[in-house]
């Protein structure tokens, strides 16, 4: 690898959501340079999780795409990648608001209930 970093491309931006875009230049071995380009992010999946691929997340609009932990017949581990359309009717998990808390601390270090605050 040559280099990598952050790439200002008009017109090459994956909707408002403060994805930017990321390049690496590698020099090949017949001396010329590849620019690779950032398509897509993969989170980890929890080590708990029961889905049978260890990342995922989003590939430009409307795909998905998956890494798969595998192993070859001599033992080396490598991931392998797949990618599918999004399902339309997914969405993200609603968030849910944070619960509150009933007591309060004043400046004075004392707890009220939060009904009792005059204010």
């Amino acid at each position: 690898m040559i280099l990598s970093g952050k790439l200002n491309i008009d017109g090459f931006v994956k909707k408002d959501d403060g994805f930017v875009n990321k390049a690496v230049v590698v020099k090949e071995p017949n001396g010329n340079l590849a620019l690779y380009v950032q398509a897509g992010i993969m989170f980890a999946e929890g080590e708990d999780s029961a889905k049978d691929y260890a990342y995922s997340g989003p590939l430009g609009e409307g795909k998905k795409v998956f890494a798969y932990r595998n192993e070859t017949n001599d033992g080396k581990s490598f991931l392998g990648l797949s990618v599918a359309e999004q399902d339309p009717n997914y969405a993200a998990a609603p968030v849910q608001p944070q619960p509150t808390a009933d007591v309060v601390a004043l400046p004075s270090g004392e707890e009220v209930a939060k009904n009792d605050i005059p204010f």
